[in-house]
């Protein structure tokens, strides 16, 4: 596991953007596996903003997202469906059919994750998984003792991760579906990129459990320790707790996100 820390929520989200746009302009056909909530949305705003200026173009990317609430069909403006439509989708040129998520009110939920896991396997698996992190620890909806060998499949909300959520629902937390389809550690694990996000002191304490603490499924996170090529993204805010001996080991501590992305169809050389 590495680790990124920047000045602010937004740097973290252009630098994030950077990342994933560089992956696309490498590799036109990666799969991305993509994340929803408050934290990804800069980084969401930051690669529209890529493509507008031509630095990078989604015609061949594949994608597939964490989760979905059960019940909700995709236009519900509550789905996650709907958040990507508006928070990346109709923005850039994915193609029709190359945006996945879950259906949340398939009649047969089995069915659906088998499925859902199924269409990730055909695609090659996940080239680049984007995460966020709950206050809990949990990852997609993974919440605190879930195995780490399950693939896609249907989860109970705990009430913390609904009340959490609340403030997409109005918030009131009676109206946040009680169960949803995510993908499971296993699958996330498979992912041959992990690049999780972490901003705002409220995140602080579970940020210092999952990079400094023991891998316990009681902090779904920690099993990213293992994962050969992880990358953690942080404010400073979110990184407060952390050991001094950890942060001085960061790679970057920057007011801005890195370096520049080149055009789509550009060569950059490789580092020296």
């Amino acid at each position: 596991m590495e680790l990124e820390i920047y000045a602010d929520a937004a740097a973290v989200g252009r630098r994030a953007a950077e990342i994933i746009a560089e992956a696309i302009n490498t590799k036109p056909d990666v799969t991305l596996g993509l994340a929803t909530g408050r934290t990804p949305i800069s980084t969401y705003d930051a690669l529209v903003r890529l493509y507008d200026s031509g630095k990078v173009e989604f015609s061949g990317v594949t994608t597939f997202n964490l989760d979905e609430y059960v019940s909700l069909p995709s236009d519900d403006p509550h789905s996650y469906h709907a958040y990507m439509r508006e928070h990346l989708f109709q923005h850039v040129n994915l193609l029709p059919g190359a945006a996945h998520t879950p259906q949340g009110d398939a009649d047969d939920l089995e069915r659906e994750c088998a499925q859902y896991e199924a269409a990730i396997d055909a695609a090659g698996g996940i080239g680049l998984q984007l995460l966020g992190i709950g206050r809990n620890g949990h990852i997609g909806f993974n919440e605190p003792g879930a195995g780490w060998n399950l693939p896609t499949h249907v989860v109970e909300l705990k009430e913390g991760t609904r009340r959490a959520n609340a403030n997409f629902f109005g918030g009131d937390v009676a109206r946040v579906p009680t169960r949803a389809i995510s993908m499971g550690i296993l699958t996330i694990m498979h992912a041959h990129r992990l690049l999780l996000l972490a901003t705002g002191d409220t995140k602080s304490a579970i940020m210092q459990r999952a990079i400094e603490g023991a891998i316990s499924p009681d902090v779904p996170a920690s099993i990213l320790q293992l994962h050969p090529d992880a990358l953690v993204l942080l404010d400073t805010a979110a990184a407060s707790r952390l050991h001094a001996t950890t942060t001085a080991h960061a790679l970057r501590l920057a007011v801005d996100a890195g370096p520049a992305i080149p055009r789509s169809g550009e060569h950059r050389s490789p580092a020296t």
